[in-house]
């Protein structure tokens, strides 16, 4: 099994930017979603889950 941890806000690690290119590098290559909002800070809900789930409103109209 492979975990991926996805730090976007850098409580856990000093990682911000790589964690910021792979998180948007795989909507890119797995959902086809490209142009995302990096300021984090915009979002509603600043969780994994909040970004990934107003990043599919915003560019499917749909829910995960």
């Amino acid at each position: 099994m492979q975990l991926v941890i996805f730090d976007i806000d850098g409580t856990l690690t000093n990682t911000y930017k790589i964690d910021e290119n792979c998180f948007v590098r795989a909507f890119a290559l797995e959902f086809g979603i490209f142009g995302i909002n990096t300021n984090w800070a915009e979002y509603t809900y600043t969780t994994d889950s909040g970004i990934t789930q107003q990043i599919f409103q915003e560019k499917l109209e749909r829910l995960p």
